[in-house]
């Protein structure tokens, strides 16, 4: 009997490994692709988990706004994303989730909701053509560790980044815009807020448990109230010497933590 145990364990030890070959190495990759109502392209392939956008002749590159209520709840079946489906692991199809999401050729504008809750995403691409990325475009992909703004973004709008597990946060020269709670509840740890940045609104960074230091720049014009609501561990935030009055004052009446400390340099 240990023997026969034994045959049917290499038995499926081999198919498997045969089978992994073949998926990975021999047969095509499966590809997935479609035009949204914004005329929009998107392309899924199933082998390197890569989702990718582009816009189409005559797209003005704006993709269009999903209103699908609770991220989370939103049947893949939807017709207006389809790409959802992308968004977990469906083995009965051989179609793995998506590690990787790229914005390519003519994407302006990234639609709200259009990637959130893609839990297996690791890594966002953006070309240079995007400017605004809607409201919880990416909230809640939670594997997605870093991101890094293209030159032309300027607005990023609410809840746009909130519920990611994101790490470092690097923005460009040309934020203007981080609307509320952008990137609330990720476990950034310090933050440099460029000279271009006007608004900040409402709980932009709102519970970042981990966040600790946050370095501004001369430009900032409006703040919005607990930017840094409930981040336990902020110990510093530090500002331009000429403008620290100024932003003491604006910082302490919108609520900053009582951990943090306003620093000049």
């Amino acid at each position: 009997m240990s023997n026969k145990i034994k045959l049917v364990k290499y038995v499926l030890l081999i198919v498997i490994i045969v089978g992994f070959i073949l998926y990975h190495y021999i047969l095509p990759p499966r590809i997935y692709s479609g035009v949204d109502y914004a005329g929009v392209h998107w392309e899924y392939n199933a082998r390197t988990r890569a989702l990718k956008f582009e816009a189409t002749k005559g797209c003005n590159g704006k993709m269009a706004d999903c209103d699908l209520g609770t991220c989370d709840e939103t049947e893949e079946t939807d017709d207006s994303v389809p790409w959802w489906r992308f968004r977990k692991h469906c083995w009965w199809k051989l179609i793995p989730s998506c590690k990787k999401i790229i914005f390519g050729k003519g994407i302006a504008y990234i639609g709200q909701q259009a990637c959130c809750d893609f839990k297996w995403t690791t890594k966002v691409e953006l070309s240079n053509e995007v400017d605004r990325v809607g409201n919880a475009a990416f909230m809640d992909c939670e594997r997605l560790k870093d991101i890094k703004f293209s030159k032309r973004v300027s607005v990023i709008e609410r809840n746009a980044f909130s519920g990611c597990d994101l790490e470092k946060i690097e923005f460009n020269d040309n934020i203007q815009v981080i609307e509320e709670a952008a990137f609330a509840g990720t476990q950034v740890e310090t933050l440099i807020i460029p000279s271009s940045v006007r608004k900040i609104e409402r709980y932009a960074f709102g519970y970042c448990t981990m966040l600790k230091e946050v370095k501004f720049s001369n430009g900032l014009r409006k703040l919005g109230d607990n930017i840094f609501g409930d981040c336990i561990n902020l110990k510093k935030i530090k500002v331009p010497k000429e403008k620290y009055d100024e932003y003491k004052e604006m910082l302490y009446t919108h609520g900053l933590p009582e951990t943090a400390k306003v620093v000049a340099y």
